[in-house]
């Protein structure tokens, strides 16, 4: 649905940072972007190995897309 933000992450992230704390930074974080730096801040926080993949998207309308 628009205004869904979706995590895409490896279970290097997933196994290191508590679910509560991914929700916090989908919630708070103003941007995708933020949202991964967030992420990622957590998970090195936890001591999580290196080698994580993450990728936040935010679902919007079709309308509010370029097309072209």
């Amino acid at each position: 649905m628009p205004g869904d933000r979706y995590p895409l992450c490896t279970d290097g992230l997933t196994d290191a940072v508590p679910a509560q704390s991914v929700h916090e930074a989908l919630t708070t974080c103003a941007t995708p972007g933020d949202a991964v730096r967030r992420l990622l801040d957590f998970a090195a926080a936890e001591g999580a190995p290196g080698g994580i993949t993450c990728v936040v998207v935010d679902a919007v309308p079709l309308e509010d897309q370029a097309v072209g």
